[in-house]
Parts: structure tokens; C-alpha cells; sequence
């Protein structure tokens, strides 16, 4: 079956003006930055491709070729930023200068070479087929900070893959074209499987980048109601949660897990010396100092305003109090370092380790038992560790 090229030029010019006008008001709310409004526009201009290789039957053909090679360029550029946008801290994308730059290099090119159409056309399709490898492979960067893909992610990379394979066949197809006879009509077929292709592939990875913000979103709302705001740590509520899991498992294993109950001494007189945003930036610093120390599966959690709770999993009365002894030192032995002045801290610490006892103690009771452990260690002078007794 032939496909008709008006026909379905048009069917482009109305899928990618509804998708990308859809997409373009889902992320409104975020400002023209954000990558859904950027993938929006993508579609959108997209969508005016065909309308601008249309002008090449209506007018001068140079002005149609240079805005159809432009504006092709131009959607894979804004694809490229788009998907940057989700990790700029590692991917990276054109500017504004590139962005101006790119699609008018390959609308110029084109023009220079408007005398050998064959060669023009399998030109563009390399072109294309680059910049769409670009987006693949910021797609593929764009990890979370946990390094997994997300649904919406793969999804966007598959279909970029296939968007190269299609760019491929038509370079294939251009360069048999250049070397063998062939007919208008089966110029205008690839021209047709070009349109029909990008469609389809385009439609994919929408879907797909539509998906990856949903993603997005739950994951920061999920992090919002479980982590604490100013350390990163998580947060009481969550952490009570991983000691429930903890208790239930020591049920069905021989493992032994403990809880290092943490307090800053004296802080309040660091907010009182040095101010409250000192009392914040002390808090941050001794919080990364933990968790640089944490082993997978091991947790830490912000449990009052200068409490810190860690769940250490699979350990012994000894491995327990050695490591609170290294995380104590480890807060000690250097000043937080704010405004240009150093702050000198140290924390207490009570240590309990959850011992297999029959019935097994509830959640309550352990962190009461490193409370009141934490207290004993406070009376001997602080910035120590003291162990839970039974």
C-alpha cells in the first residue's frame, strides 16, 4: 500500500501540535525552562516540518530546504536539552548559542549542497542520526543519584534508539538511491517511511519523557516525607520504619543489628555563639561525616534537632561500639569550618545491640535503652560512648 505524502504530512503536522501543545501545558507550571516544556516545543516545531518542505512546491526551493533542515535539527537539539535538564549536575547540552548555532549549520549546509539533492538528503540524515545518538546518550547519563533508570527513562531511550534506526535506514536508502535509478515514487516512499517513522518514534519517546517526570515527582515526594530538609539524613518517621523492618527480620535470621543514638554536645551554645545558621551548617557537616562511614544497609536518620539515630545491620557488641567510637573521633578531630571561623564539636553516644532476646524488645524500648546509655556517657564528661546494658 502507498502512503500518500500529503496526507500524511498533515497527520504529522496534527499529532505533533496536539502532543506538543499537551505536553507544553503539563509543564507550564515549572516556567519555560523545565524539560517538559522544552520536549513540548520539540514536538511543536516538529510538527512545522512538513509544512516548510511543503514551501518547495509553492515557492523558491532554497528557503524551503534551509528551514526543513533547520528545523529538524532544531527538535533534536531542544530533545537534547530537555532530557539534560532532568540531571544538568552530569549531563550536559547546547546553550543558547548552540541551539541558534546547530540548526542553522545544517540549514546552510543543505543550501550548499541544493544542487545534489541524493547527497543532501543522506548529509542531513547524518547529521540527524548524531544528534540523535546525543540524546541517547544523555538519556542514558541521566540517572538517578542511586544510578537506576526509571520506566519513563528506558522508554524515552528506546525510543530514541529506534528514531537512529530510522535515520539509518534513510541514509541507507539515500546512498542506494545516489549509486542505483530511482524512481519519484520511490523518493517519495522514503520521504513517506521517513515522516511515518519519526512519528511513530517521537510518540514513543513521549510517552516516555511523560512518564520519567511522573517518576520524577513521585520519587521527590517520597524523599520529601522521608528525609529530614537540612541534612539529607532520614527522618524520624522513616527511620522508625527501618528499625521496624529490622526487628521483624531478627525473627527469621541469626543477625544482629544495633542503634548508635547520637547528640551533639553543647550545640546550643554554638546557635547561641555563633548563630542559628552556624547551628545549621554544623549539623550538615557532621551529618555527611556519618554517613560517609555507612556501610550498605546501615541507615541514618535525624531524630531531634541535634539527635541522630544510625542503624547499623549485621554486627557484634564490638563491631558496634568500634565504629561509634571511629564516628565519634571522626567528629572531633577536625573544626566545622563557617563564615571563616572554626567551630570545635564533639557528640555522645549511646550504643544499644540487639541481642536476640525471647520475646525481642520493642522499638520503644531500644531507644530508650541507648537513651539512657547516651545520658551515662553524657555524665562522664560527653564526646565518648557508652553501651547499653541489658
Amino acid at each position: 500500500m502507498a502512503l500518500d505524502l500529503a496526507t500524511l504530512a498533515l497527520v504529522v503536522v496534527l499529532v505533533n501540535g496536539i502532543a506538543g501543545s499537551a505536553v507544553m501545558y503539563a509543564g507550564r507550571r515549572e516556567g519555560t525552562a523545565n524539560g517538559l516544556w522544552l520536549w513540548g516545543a520539540a514536538l511543536l516545531v516538529n510538527g512545522l516540518q512538513p509544512l516548510a518542505f511543503g514551501f518547495r512546491f509553492a515557492g523558491p526551493q532554497v528557503p524551503s530546504i534551509a528551514l526543513s533542515n533547520a528545523l529538524a535539527a532544531l527538535v533534536l537539539v531542544l530533545q537534547w536539552k530537555a532530557v539534560a535538564r532532568v540531571r544538568l549536575d552530569i549531563v550536559r547540552a547546547p546553550g543558547r548559542l548552540g541551539t541558534v548555532l546547530i540548526p542553522l549549520s545544517a540549514g546552510t549546509a543543505a543550501v550548499l549542497l541544493v544542487r545534489v539533492e541524493y547527497v543532501r538528503n543522506a548529509f542531513g540524515s547524518a547529521v540527524f542520526c548524531a544528534l540523535a545518538m546525543a540524546v541517547l546518550v544523555a538519556t542514558l547519563r541521566a540517572t538517578s543519584t542511586d544510578g537506576h533508570r526509571t520506566r519513563g527513562q528506558q522508554l524515552v531511550a528506546i525510543g530514541t534508539l529506534l528514531l537512529i534506526g530510522v535515520f539509518l535506514w534513510r541514509l541507507f536508502a539515500l546512498l542506494s538511491a545516489l549509486v542505483g535509478v530511482a524512481t519519484e515514487a520511490e523518493v517519495n516512499a522514503i520521504h513517506a517511511g521517513t515522516y511515518f517513522g519519526t512519528l511513530g518514534t517521537m510518540l514513543l519517546q513521549t510517552l516516555g519523557i511523560v512518564l520519567w517526570h511522573k517518576e520524577l515527582a513521585v520519587n521527590q515526594q517520597h524523599d520529601l516525607a522521608t528525609h529530614d530538609a537540612l541534612t539529607g539524613c532520614l527522618n524520624r518517621r522513616a527511620l522508625l520504619e527501618e528499625c521496624a523492618r529490622l526487628l521483624r527480620a531478627e525473627t527469621r535470621r541469626a543477625r544482629l543489628f544495633a542503634i548508635l543514638l547520637f547528640d551533639l554536645d553543647y550545640f546550643k551554645a554554638v546557635n547561641d555563639v555563633y548563630g542559628h545558621l552556624a547551628g545549621d551548617a554544623v549539623l550538615r557537616e557532621v551529618a555527611n561525616r556519618l554517613c560517609a562511614q555507612l556501610r550498605e544497609g546501615d541507615r541514618l536518620a535525624r531524630f531531634g534537632g541535634e539527635e541522630f539515630v544510625m542503624l547499623v545491620d549485621d554486627t557484634s557488641e564490638a563491631g558496634a561500639l568500634a565504629l561509634a567510637d571511629r564516628l565519634r573521633a571522626s567528629v572531633a578531630d577536625a573544626p566545622v569550618v563557617y563564615d571563616g571561623r572554626s567551630i570545635a564539636i564533639t557528640v555522645s553516644i549511646g550504643v544499644y545491640v540487639a541481642s536476640g532476646h525471647d520475646p525481642l524488645p520493642t522499638i520503644d524500648d531500644m531507644l530508650s535503652a541507648s537513651d539512657r546509655a547516651l545520658y551515662v556517657a553524657k555524665a562522664r564528661g560527653r564526646n565518648c560512648v557508652e553501651l547499653a546494658s541489658p
